[in-house]
């Protein structure tokens, strides 16, 4: 018979995890934001303080609407839960050190002025953890249920779309909006349009993906969460 651990023995571990949550999130402020509003803030379309406060909004949306599935993944998908089923507190400290490594290696990054991914980070840190926890075997390597190979994928081609997509906006804009006689009437046209699309974007998939408890897929068809995601999107583009 298993010995019975009280809750109250893991509240140290809990109290450093919440203070190496702070310190991941912070060390993400400091490179992941840094590198979306970058751009922005070079070219003057923002000033900095301009950015920190769209920022406080857009990352605390962010995580609260579309969050969901990839702590989901972090959480139970790429290390076995079940492994730790008899002792609750090594998947805290397992969890704690994945936090205090991520955090180290995206705060060290930021210093040097290294723009890099704290969610490679975080994989990496927790993948690290399953191996020291119970070996190779623990972590799902497979494709199947957003398994580590399903992620490396991801690394190499959301650069490779991202590079398509902006290299077809660049060149939308370029060739028919700003080199026409009335690039003035067109961006007027076109920016309306884009917001539309954009806004189009998130609400699909906070509506698909974001919000679970509300099981919006279950009470409306593929065709009417599109409809309404394109009402958003085109109320907004209007406005």
């Amino acid at each position: 018979m298993a010995e019975y651990v009280y809750p109250e023995s893991f509240t140290h571990i809990f109290a450093i995890g919440v203070i190496l949550a702070f310190l991941d999130a912070f060390s993400i402020g400091a490179n992941d934001v840094a590198n979306s509003f970058a751009n922005a803030v070079a070219s003057g379309t923002l000033k900095l303080y301009q950015a920190c406060i769209i920022a406080c909004f857009t990352e605390f949306l962010g995580a609260l609407l579309l969050g969901k599935a990839t702590g989901e993944t972090l959480r139970g998908k790429l290390i076995n839960p079940v492994l730790f089923a008899d002792n609750q507190g090594i998947l805290m400290l397992a969890m704690q050190c994945s936090l205090l490594g991520s955090s180290s290696f995206v705060l060290a990054s930021t210093h040097l002025g290294w723009p890099v991914s704290t969610t490679h980070a975080i994989v990496g840190a927790v993948i690290g953890t399953g191996i020291a926890s119970f070996g190779s075997a623990a972590i799902n390597w497979t494709w199947d249920n957003n398994g580590v190979a399903q992620i490396v994928a991801s690394w190499f081609i959301s650069p490779a779309l991202s590079a398509a997509l902006a290299l077809v906006l660049f060149l939308t804009i370029k060739y028919g909006i700003m080199r026409r006689t009335k690039c003035f009437l067109l961006g007027l046209i076109f920016i309306p349009i884009f917001i539309s699309v954009t806004f189009f974007i998130n609400v699909y998939f906070i509506v698909t993906k974001g919000m679970p408890k509300l099981d919006l897929r279950s009470k409306y068809t593929e065709g009417q969460l599109v409809a309404i995601s394109w009402a958003v999107g085109i109320g907004m583009g209007v406005i």
